[in-house]
């Protein structure tokens, strides 16, 4: 029988809580009788084939990033205050306006936790559901910190002209996890977008990832002798991967190396009906912020930063001339 949306985001939702499906390094099934381990996330693409599209895709992104670094810094000068004199002195200004307006805003607007909004069909069961989700999602709020999530995932979004979090489980708390990542450690497709509903539609997304080369031999054992080899045996060096992603699968890579890749393990591949875990469809684990967009590229074609600059700048000239 087919289930409506509804069904479908209740059954999700427990799925997500209740199941161990995807939520361990490996996800195995055994045919009865065949004798023979078969892994539901092998990707079926060589290393070759995806080293290929890690550098096409570094390609195509590379001028466009550019171009956002600079503007990106330059919104994080205002927001710290630390702005050229006219004598081309680098200071701090006394009268902030662009930090004062948003960090005034910011602990007003996220002062509690978003109040969670549960639609139900009105029948006895569905009530019920609806209630016991509610009571589910202000109790992970809370245990998620998300109030403070959100708060960084916003002054992120005011200064990159984006904010990202990446949804997750935590296999050491057994716990869903929402983690604040840096927009501008993201590598994407400038043909891409961020929807209404914080999906990033693109080809592709790459997320720069910086650990010790101790901490990335644990994550990718196979990989030992490269990485060794790399850090001439210093294995406290910080190091950076990246982790690529499309709906479909990822993979990461270090340098001319694939370190693992697999097909998208917050979806359950199994055989027959599609068992809902993380997400109804394959996608990509990440939710964006996005305000000023026309859904042409993927951040933001302005934002509050950027177009308050010149009026910062009138504030400290006149300050310069009154000293």
């Amino acid at each position: 029988m087919q289930e409506d949306s509804f069904t479908q985001n209740i059954a999700g939702v427990t799925n997500l809580i209740q199941s161990d499906v995807n939520k361990s390094a490996s996800n195995l099934t055994k045919e009865e009788g065949a004798g023979q381990q078969v892994d539901l996330l092998e990707l079926n693409m060589s290393d070759k084939e995806l080293l290929d599209l890690k550098s096409e895709w570094e390609i195509k992104s590379a001028e466009y990033t550019a171009g956002i670094k600079r503007r990106q810094e330059k919104n994080k000068l205002y927001y710290l205050g630390k702005q050229r004199s006219t004598q081309g002195e680098e200071r701090v200004v006394p009268d902030n306006l662009i930090f004062e307006a948003e960090e005034t805003f910011l602990p007003q607007a996220l002062s509690k936790n978003p109040e969670p909004v549960v639609w139900s069909d009105n029948t006895e069961e569905g009530k019920k559901a609806s209630d016991q989700i509610k009571s589910m999602l202000q109790y992970h709020a809370d245990i998620l910190c998300l109030r403070k999530k959100l708060g960084v995932m916003v002054r992120h979004w005011s200064i990159y002209f984006l904010g990202v979090v990446k949804h997750g489980w935590d296999d050491k708390v057994k716990e869903i996890k929402t983690d604040v990542r840096k927009p501008q450690n993201f590598i994407l497709d400038p043909e891409g977008y961020v929807d209404e509903y914080g999906n990033y539609i693109g080809s592709f997304l790459g997320e720069k990832i910086e650990t010790s080369a101790e901490r990335m031999i644990e994550l990718f054992p196979k990989s030992k002798d490269y990485i060794i080899i790399k850090v001439n045996g210093k294995l406290g060096t910080k190091i950076t991967r990246t982790e690529w992603w499309t709906d479909d699968y990822c993979f990461s890579t270090y340098g001319e190396v694939v370190l693992d890749k697999h097909k998208n393990e917050y979806f359950n591949y199994g055989e027959g009906e599609q068992v809902i875990n993380h997400f109804a469809t394959p996608k990509m684990p990440y939710t964006f912020l996005s305000v000023f967009s026309l859904q042409e590229k993927p951040h933001d074609v302005t934002n509050l930063i950027e177009q308050n600059i010149p009026n910062q700048d009138q504030v400290n000239d006149r300050d310069e001339h009154l000293s």
